[in-house]
């Protein structure tokens, strides 16, 4: 609902952020939080974070034909995987919709667009991959390995926002303002094409789907050094 009046009359991002950190607070009420350190205070906050950068995250994704949309769709996927090899039944039906959702939005959604998602679109992916990833839970693996599956499944979304915040933190730019600062937007100026410039993407966020995977389902050490290794890439790759 805020995505649609945002959309319309542009509330602002005091608003938006508002709504989001509320819609954060209903899902723990119903239980849905990240359950990383065992004391309330500590994993509600960090649950309140996570869903508010996740939602914009995609929104931020939102700056070229089919690039939200095809993200989700991967991301979506990913988790479908993940939930379904530890029999989290529900979990994965969520994914394979939200998934499905996104595919089909994609076909009228790819370069050239017919059809565009807005706030109100972008902000529900965003808040739904959210509470996928905090809804995985894992059997057998360690806490040590699983809190990496969700980052590096979500990895592209998180190190766009984070390249654009401190980019415009470090130029004293608003961050809510909008600027061609994305990783699409830089891949286009390294003289890709838009499409080429999606593919490239696509299959960035199907790699770390994949290591997310393989972090959940191989053994501790191998997980563990899988997963590292592709957060340090992540760190390595953002602009100094």
């Amino acid at each position: 609902l805020v995505g649609l009046l945002d959309d319309r009359y542009n509330l602002g991002i005091k608003i938006r952020l508002g709504a989001q950190a509320l819609a954060a607070v209903i899902l723990m009420l119903g239980g849905i939080r990240i359950q990383l350190f065992g004391l309330w205070p500590v994993d509600a906050v960090l649950t309140i974070i996570w869903v508010v950068a996740i939602t914009n995250a995609i929104n931020f994704l939102d700056n070229m034909d089919g690039l939200a949309a095809g993200i989700t769709a991967i991301a979506a996927s990913a988790f479908t995987l993940i939930a379904f090899a530890e029999g989290l039944i529900l979990v994965s039906m969520l994914g394979a919709a939200l998934a499905g959702s996104a595919i089909g939005f994609l076909i009228y959604n790819f370069n050239p667009a017919s059809s565009f998602m807005g706030d109100m679109g972008a902000l529900v992916l965003g808040f739904i991959l959210a509470v996928l990833g905090i809804k995985l839970e894992f059997g057998t693996q360690p806490l040590s390995v699983t809190w990496m599956v969700p980052i590096l499944v979500l990895a592209l979304p998180i190190f766009d926002i984070h390249m654009v915040i401190l980019t415009r933190f470090l130029e004293k730019r608003p961050i809510g303002l909008g600027g061609k600062d994305h990783s699409s937007h830089r891949l286009m100026a390294a003289g890709l094409s838009q499409r080429q410039t999606l593919f490239v993407l696509y299959g960035f966020c199907a790699l770390y789907g994949g290591l997310g995977l393989i972090v959940s389902l191989a053994a501790p050490g191998i997980a563990f050094a899988v997963g590292a290794g592709g957060l340090l890439l992540l760190v390595l790759l953002m602009p100094l």
